[in-house]
């Protein structure tokens, strides 16, 4: 099950990139922002993206770890 590992790793992979792009553009965002209401109006689409990352990643930990032990 060599494919599942190397599936597994891509996904999760994937996963972390996304993530640390939601960092980096968090960041972006709060040096930009100085009032409360403006800043939460541009992290409210990154919220969706941000879980989407997280489901990726630990969907990618799930295949890998089933490669290993099958």
């Amino acid at each position: 099950m060599h494919w599942l590992i190397l599936t597994g790793t891509a996904l999760a992979s994937a996963g972390l990139v996304m993530i640390i792009y939601c960092l980096a553009v968090v960041f972006r965002i709060r040096k930009k922002s100085s009032d409360d209401n403006e800043l939460r109006k541009n992290l409210a689409p990154l919220v969706k993206l941000n879980l989407a990352a997280v489901m990726l990643a630990l969907f990618g930990v799930m295949v890998a770890l089933v490669g290993i032990l099958v």
